[in-house]
């Protein structure tokens, strides 16, 4: 879609504002940072909702192509952060740089 091609083309890198402890002097794409947090909190209840649905979550696998490999990278970032007990995998095909 177009909002993709412009998210793409926002190639700048710019600080992770997920303040992930360790991660200070971490930059990424700031159109992939600005499609992620724009998601953000949908994924993040998401997630929520089907570990109160299905119970306690032991393995979560976050994947991706292409712009959604670049997506899937920071969420998968910013599930690991949260100290949730789960183990987070990053499977992704195709993926952009994302960051440093």
């Amino acid at each position: 879609s177009w909002s993709n091609v412009c998210a793409d083309g926002r190639f700048v890198q710019q600080p992770l504002s997920l303040h992930i402890a360790g991660e200070e002097g971490a930059k990424v794409h700031s159109g992939f940072q600005e499609m992620y947090l724009a998601s953000r909190d949908t994924l993040q209840q998401k997630f929520e909702d089907f570990k109160a649905e299905c119970g306690s979550v032991q393995n979560t696998i976050v994947t991706g192509h292409s712009l959604g490999g670049a997506l899937a990278t920071l969420c998968a970032l910013d599930l690991a952060s949260k100290d949730s007990g789960a183990r987070v995998s990053l499977a992704t095909f195709g993926k952009p740089h994302v960051g440093n």
